[in-house]
């Protein structure tokens, strides 16, 4: 994943590094460096004033800057009540999944869930954490967003089953991995039939 380069102040090479990946709620807003600076009076830098970013504030208070392209390749806006889905999880009312509107599709590629607690003393019970779900989505104009494919996330979701299933058997279970099946074996058949007409990674229906 990493490339082997050394510090030579340490010696420590990235290959001998574990990977880590960190989620965080903050707040934040855009701010070039140069108006960040004179925030926090503190010395400005002429060549990159006009820098672009985000100020951010950290739940513990904090505050610091971040440049734009950093920022935005880890962070994501967290999305108003008006768009969250009416898709309450059984047997909760609360509305957990919201999604980001797109001209072009809609909304079906980005998707922000509230991280559950689980069911505890009778009820689910949710945390103020959020996940984020980007689907991999071509726009019209052919540049592409990476994202997870639905049948990676389908095949997640069996693989959990089965392994829940054979520590807890029942019916139900066995219903939701056929479930899971079904949908795959739809998915399979759905790209060979686009791939024999010719329109397999194309914006065509």
């Amino acid at each position: 994943m990493y490339k082997k380069e050394i510090n030579p102040a340490t010696g420590i090479t990235k290959s001998n590094m574990k990977a880590y990946i960190g989620t965080k709620t903050l707040a934040a807003k855009p701010m070039t460096l140069g108006m960040f600076n004179d925030i926090k009076h503190r010395p400005s830098d002429v060549k990159d004033d006009s820098k672009e970013g985000y100020f951010i504030q950290y739940p513990d208070g904090y505050e610091s800057w971040s440049p734009k392209a950093v920022f935005e390749d880890a962070y994501r806006e967290i999305l108003s009540d008006d768009k969250l889905l009416d898709m309450p999880v059984f047997p909760s009312t609360e509305k957990t999944i919201a999604v980001r509107h797109d001209e072009d599709y809609g909304g079906a590629h980005y998707y922000q869930i509230q991280n559950s607690l689980g069911f505890n003393n009778g009820s689910d019970q949710y945390d103020t954490t959020i996940q984020h779900l980007q689907f991999v989505q071509k726009k019209l104009d052919g540049s592409i967003i990476p994202g997870v494919q639905s049948e990676q996330l389908a095949l997640i979701l069996l693989d959990r089953c089965k392994k829940l299933n054979a520590r807890f058997p029942s019916e139900q279970n066995a219903n939701m991995i056929s479930g899971l099946q079904i949908f795959l074996d739809a998915c399979k058949n759905r790209i060979e039939e686009r791939i024999k007409r010719g329109v397999m990674g194309y914006l065509k229906k």
